[in-house]
């Protein structure tokens, strides 16, 4: 086991001789009640030549401990994991961090409250080397305790580039886990254009649709895996997706921002990122004033009726709020009818 805190060990890390052919990134913050569950999923894989990167976000809690006392039971995997420690510099800065420090031919990424099976990676790695693919998406499970609902992943394109014009048109979601990605220059580049800045520093709302979308659009060929490997963690009530402020709200409008002006020369790709606009808007409806909310992201108002990934009557009623039929805003107040489900599920 490898235990680095100092940012310059990437370079050391990268150099390595012994080269896996999966590596996993596991994000780390004060998920002690969690994490010994994930770190035993993945140390029980029944591939062997893996690499596991954990890391510290500053937790405060014993959540690195767990890991440390988890990695006993399994003695063979101890040479193959690294723990990595930096102060809270949130999600995206710790994801990013972990990717450049990888050395597998492959790789994928766990959320630390959450699971995989134990045949996960040895079958989606089969399955990469066999279509000679540069990712495989897998289905997944939305955990609830005491039951849990099976996800399917809808693809309607195995070219990325076609996926991603079209996403406006079905719901597909841009979760950085729940699928195995070819570890090449071009997935660090991405990450690398947000490691350690102090613009990005802090951002845990979608930060996997910040790499994602762009990753999706430079890849030719997506293979689907049936299988329903992943467990996603719904009991975790101080996950992301459970506690959505303002803060966080307009951290994925910041996002979406980022990624208007990131393909702004392909005209195609307009409604989609609109589409990811207005799902960023809607987490601000009623925490800012209505002229404000129709001011953010205003480009994209413009395209609502487009967005068939949404069901029509939302947005019909986000259509009218955006053209100033503030009454129908007052109906929403008094009566939370209307929600909308966002292409992106945040975690």
């Amino acid at each position: 086991m490898i235990i680095l805190s100092n940012s310059d060990d990437m370079i050391m890390l990268g150099n390595r001789k012994n080269i896996a052919k999966v590596s996993v990134v596991v994000p780390v913050y004060n998920v002690e009640k969690y994490i010994g569950r994930c770190a035993r999923s993945l140390f029980a894989q029944t591939l062997d030549e893996m690499e596991f990167i954990f890391v510290d976000d500053g937790s405060t809690d014993n959540s690195i401990g767990v890991v440390e006392d988890v990695l006993k039971e399994f003695p063979k995997r101890k040479h193959q994991v690294t723990i990595l420690h930096q102060i809270n510099s949130g999600l995206l800065q710790a994801m990013a961090r972990g990717v450049l420090s990888s050395n597998g031919y492959y790789l994928g990424t766990v959320d630390s409250d959450d699971w995989v099976d134990k045949d996960t990676y040895a079958t989606l790695f089969a399955q990469a080397e066999k279509e000679k693919t540069d990712c495989v998406v897998m289905n997944y499970q939305r955990e609830f305790g005491d039951h849990n609902e099976k996800v399917s992943r809808n693809m309607s394109e195995s070219d990325g580039r076609d996926m991603m014009r079209h996403l406006y048109q079905y719901p597909f979601e841009l979760f950085a886990w729940g699928q195995l990605v070819r570890n090449d220059s071009r997935l660090k580049d991405l990450y690398r254009n947000f490691y350690d800045m102090d613009e990005w520093r802090g951002v845990t709302m979608w930060e996997d649709v910040l790499v994602m979308m762009p990753y999706y659009y430079h890849t030719s060929r997506i293979a689907y895996c049936n299988e329903y490997f992943y467990h996603y963690n719904r009991e975790n009530i101080d996950s992301a997706l459970n506690s959505i402020s303002e803060n966080k709200a307009r951290q994925a409008v910041k996002v979406v921002e980022y990624l208007h002006h990131y393909f702004r020369d392909d005209e195609q790709m307009t409604c989609s990122v609109g589409a990811m606009a207005l799902g960023a808007k809607n987490m601000l409806l009623g925490k800012v004033s209505l002229s404000e909310w129709r001011s953010i992201g205003s480009w994209c108002n413009r395209y609502i009726l487009r967005y068939s990934s949404i069901p029509l009557k939302i947005r019909l009623f986000y259509w009218m709020i955006a053209h100033h039929f503030d009454f129908v805003y007052n109906i929403y107040r008094k009566e939370k009818k209307y929600e909308l489900k966002e292409v992106c599920n945040p975690k």
